[in-house]
């Protein structure tokens, strides 16, 4: 009977192929497995529990490291420890700097090659099994399984690009050219105006609709879904007597009612999940006499991000 490799090891390939399509979760599942092997093969492991050695594997991957390559220098261990340490407070960053977690490849990947030299050299019998790529029913269920959360990911990185609009209000310097040029094109700024602010609800696209703050005016625009028409509507700010910020639920995006000397109006959308939607409030605070019916000076008595809960 063949006895079963010390740990846990799969091909390179397939190793990245659900490294990526669990945006990176695979890592916990992989050390989870490498855990439980150790706890079933090695007496000094039988008390472990391998699900918490994975869920805080900042604290244990360099452990784990030590015990597959014991001939692994201090500075080396050190160095793929805090790599993959800093994988993880890479989370908390803005876009698309969260993206550099995913320099945690580079120390599992190298775990991964000395759990693989480290299973041939204890059990020959492994060498051919290793090097291959056997793709089983059970790897293309996973896959299946896995495909939502890749789209999602997906999704999430071209948004930190801003390839895809961002779900947050952001500064005019995170638009691109070919974005830039979409709204020159269409008069819905003017050559000399600065975005200060724009936000989109459209998911592939920015001319689904947008609302843009810049240094002179806002504008809001919607292409009608039946008529494929561009709405547009514009104001300076010399023109806009009053807004109104109002926010239905807490998950919803904030409405902006904006209301203009001529007795015209209309409506601005704006999302409050970072501090850009402070920012812009800010803005149009500065630029606007009345404030949800109050004067200037009153409505600076309240904070931007909590506008809604105080509409009359």
């Amino acid at each position: 009977m063949k006895k079963k490799p010390e740990f846990y090891n799969i091909s390179r390939t397939k190793f990245l192929i659900f490294y990526i399509l669990s945006g990176g979760f695979f890592d916990l599942y992989w050390q989870y497995r490498n855990w439980k092997y150790l706890k079933q093969t090695t007496q000094q492991y039988k008390k472990i529990w391998p699900f918490w050695r994975a869920v805080f594997s900042i604290i244990w991957f360099g452990i784990l490291y030590r015990k597959v390559d014991n001939d692994i220098s201090e500075e080396k261990l050190a160095a793929h420890a805090l790599l993959y340490a800093l994988s993880f407070g890479t989370a908390f960053l803005d876009n698309p700097y969260w993206l550099l977690g995913y320099i945690s490849i580079i120390p599992l990947l190298s775990l991964r090659s000395k759990i693989e030299k480290r299973n041939q050299s204890k059990h020959p019998h492994t060498k051919n099994e290793n090097h291959r790529f056997p793709w089983t029913i059970v790897n293309t269920l996973w896959s299946i399984f896995l495909l939502p959360v890749f789209f999602l990911m997906l999704t999430a990185i071209l948004t930190a690009f801003y390839i895809t609009p961002s779900t947050a209000t952001v500064t005019g310097s995170t638009l691109h050219s070919y974005q830039y040029n979409y709204l020159y094109e269409n008069n819905l700024i003017e050559k000399e105006e600065v975005v200060k602010y724009f936000y989109s609800r459209g998911f592939f696209s920015i001319e689904a609709d947008g609302s843009i703050i810049t240094d002179k005016g806002i504008t809001s625009y919607e292409t009608n879904p039946h008529t494929d028409v561009l709405e547009i509507h514009k104001a300076t700010y010399d023109e806009i007597e009053m807004i109104n910020i109002t926010q239905e639920t807490f998950i919803s995006d904030v409405i902006v009612e904006v209301f203009l000397y001529n007795n015209d109006s209309f409506l601005l959308y704006l999302s409050d999940e970072e501090d850009t939607y402070d920012q812009a409030i800010e803005l149009l605070l500065e630029h606007t006499e009345h404030w949800n019916g109050q004067s200037l000076d009153e409505a600076h008595r309240y904070t931007p991000s909590h506008a809604w809960a105080i509409v009359a």
